[in-house]
């Protein structure tokens, strides 16, 4: 309670609600409406504070229903700033402890009776508590009191970056926006054995494009198994094959899916004339090699078939052509011919041409001779075609 306003005199009126002070200074001191006006006699009831009007009157609420008085003592209990907002204080707290859930309130009370040091409590239901131990390292983190430094304490990332000084193990996938460098070391994909191992390159988050990984190939001993492949996949990242395949025992290169075959015409020996020609697949035979869609056609006309390619593009053409006598063996490109092979001996004898050509998707190849009739073995004789490029 605030110490009562007594300096000065007052001069009252039955019947009025005026009160004239005479060295009162009730505005300089800080006296506002609220307060309580009574005489030191007694005379009349406190009666509240209208309005403080100057330093030397006052407005009471109720008119003054005492007798007249002039030069009397009084009293005014004072009702200040601090005074109200004490008040307004203590309803706001009223107010939030009328708030509070009695079952909040009753869960911590029950924990009252088992309360230690470094505990704190925390909810297991709708109605309950319970106290959770506060370990001194987690006492260590609150104490830090900001986040660069417990970041710096546990060794964790800013949102700007930073840098791990020791090694890190993640139990997860991790994603990575921006570049990933490996500086004075290497990037390692471990596996357990016989599982695959890959490094992917992917369009958005869900459609692979291609894959680099080492396979499930059993690895049985003696350097086999593991083997490592290129993968590709088309627009919807569904598999496509593999066009590239090394294999770890012996290091062999193969490209499974460019077009390639290899063909030996036949048995026996054949006498060619200038355009005349034959097939580079036996009639009843196939292949030697073929992989990624060479195929047979008809007879060219001295029997066999002949041999189509799948792509449009530049082929790698090997001809190696047995030979009795001086002359030549031509391959032809729909029956035109585009590579020789010349003998200038005159018993049997092996000779190689190379060519590069440009050929469409369907064009076919055969034999022929040049500008004289050729007897040519065909068992040692083939012909070696090689998808480049489109």
């Amino acid at each position: 309670m605030t110490a009562a306003y007594i300096t000065g005199t007052v001069t009252v009126t039955n019947g009025s609600t005026v009160v004239t002070g005479l060295d009162t200074a009730w505005v300089t001191t800080g006296l506002v409406a609220g307060g309580l006006f009574g005489l030191d006699s007694g005379d009349g009831n406190p009666i509240p504070i209208a309005a403080v009007d100057s330093d030397t009157k006052i407005t009471l609420a109720k008119p003054w229903r005492g007798a007249n008085a002039a030069g009397a003592g009084y009293w005014i209990s004072r009702d200040t700033d601090y005074g109200r907002q004490t008040i307004r204080n203590t309803t706001a707290l009223t107010e939030l402890l009328l708030e509070l859930d009695t079952r909040t309130l009753n869960a911590i009370a029950a924990l009252a009776s088992t309360m230690g040091a470094n505990m704190f409590p925390y909810a297991v239901s709708t109605e309950a508590m319970a106290w959770a131990t506060l370990q001194p390292f987690a006492r260590e983190m609150l104490a830090l009191g900001d986040g660069p430094s417990i970041l710096g304490k546990i060794g964790a990332f800013s949102t700007s970056g930073g840098t791990v000084t020791g090694g890190a193990v993640f139990n997860a996938g991790v994603t990575i926006k921006g570049t990933l460098n490996a500086e004075n070391g290497g990037i390692h994909i471990k596996g357990p054995v016989n599982t695959t191992r890959q490094l992917g390159f992917w369009t958005g988050l869900a459609t692979p494009r291609f894959t680099l990984e080492v396979n499930t190939a059993v690895e049985s001993g003696a350097n086999t198994g593991a083997d490592f492949a290129v993968n590709r996949f088309n627009d919807a990242g569904v598999w496509l094959g593999q066009p590239m395949y090394i294999s770890r025992k012996n290091g062999t290169v193969e490209f499974p899916q460019t077009p390639q075959c290899l063909c030996y015409p036949g048995s026996g020996s054949v006498h060619v004339a200038p355009g005349n020609h034959i097939g580079l697949v036996p009639a009843g035979g196939e292949f030697a090699y073929n992989k990624a869609g060479f195929y047979a056609g008809g007879n060219p006309g001295l029997g066999g078939r002949v041999v189509h390619v799948p792509l449009t593009g530049w082929y790698r053409i090997i001809l190696t052509a047995t030979l009795n006598g001086s002359g030549t063996a031509i391959l032809a490109v729909n029956a035109i011919g585009k590579l020789s092979v010349y003998s200038f001996v005159a018993n049997w004898s092996t000779n190689t041409g190379k060519m590069l050509a440009y050929l469409s998707a369907g064009d076919y190849l055969s034999l022929s001779a040049g500008f004289a009739s050729m007897e040519i073995s065909m068992e040692n004789t083939n012909v070696s075609v090689e998808w480049l490029q489109s």
